[in-house]
């Protein structure tokens, strides 16, 4: 989250630049890209984007993005609404936004944002974690 006062948000799913037919349009006034970046988990397609749980200790890992915020409160306040985890949306969320230590090259971590994924409804395993490589292979 912070380095320096900045808050960052990592990025794995339909908000990657990378990722076809994606939503990222609703980063470009709030948030500026930064590098990529990796976090411990697991990736799971939960059907038109996916879902990460993140797991402190695993040795997998899911690949994503990490963004600068510009306006920390407004894109949050955006962002938890596209992610169906504000306030006045109904209950049980989908995914709840944490900080997490997300790695980043060329060394080190970022605390992050991020969106993490806290249902346990069917979901099929991302094997690779990578959601961009892994729709292209869907095709």
């Amino acid at each position: 989250m912070t380095a320096g006062g900045k808050q960052y948000l990592f990025v794995y799913g339909t908000l990657r630049g990378d990722v076809p037919n994606n939503r990222n349009h609703l980063l470009h006034n709030v948030a500026t890209y930064h590098r990529p970046g990796k976090v411990r988990g697991s990736l799971y397609d939960l059907g038109s984007y996916p879902g990460l749980v993140s797991e402190t200790h695993s040795r997998r890992w899911v690949q994503g993005e990490i963004y600068l915020l510009k306006n920390s409160q407004l894109a949050l306040d955006i962002l938890d609404e596209y992610e169906g985890c504000a306030p006045h949306q109904a209950q049980p969320h989908e995914y709840s936004r944490e900080l997490i230590r997300v790695h980043c090259k060329p060394r080190g971590t970022l605390h992050c944002w991020v969106y993490c994924y806290r249902l346990q409804r069917g979901r099929t395993k991302i094997m690779s974690g990578d959601y961009g490589k892994y729709l292209l292979a869907k095709r």
